[in-house]
């Protein structure tokens, strides 16, 4: 999905005011910024966004992916771990708001 595809589901969704797509960023000060942190993705191995949400005190919502959060989160531990189905990481997402 391109850029302009994003923006425009954003908008349609009426979620402009509440998605920030900044691109990329050189300094990591937005990090602090934002409320929590969403890491979804199918496969991965060490997500050090991760950790470094964590590292400033964000909540955290991951998807329990085939390796790293479950074991950088400790079980849902230290986050809230889910499995890869939308809308139980959307209501996990609303539920640390």
């Amino acid at each position: 999905m391109e850029r302009s595809d994003l923006e425009r589901l954003t908008a349609e969704l009426g979620l402009s005011d509440d998605v920030a797509m900044p691109g990329f960023v050189e300094t990591r000060t937005p990090l602090c910024l934002v409320p929590e942190y969403l890491l979804s993705h199918l496969y991965g191995r060490f997500w050090s966004g991760l950790v470094e949400a964590m590292a400033v005190g964000l909540p955290v919502v991951s998807t329990d992916c085939d390796a790293g959060p479950s074991e950088i989160l400790s079980n849902g531990l230290y986050g809230n771990l889910c499995q890869l189905a939308i809308l139980k990481l959307c209501q996990l997402q609303s539920s640390i708001l």
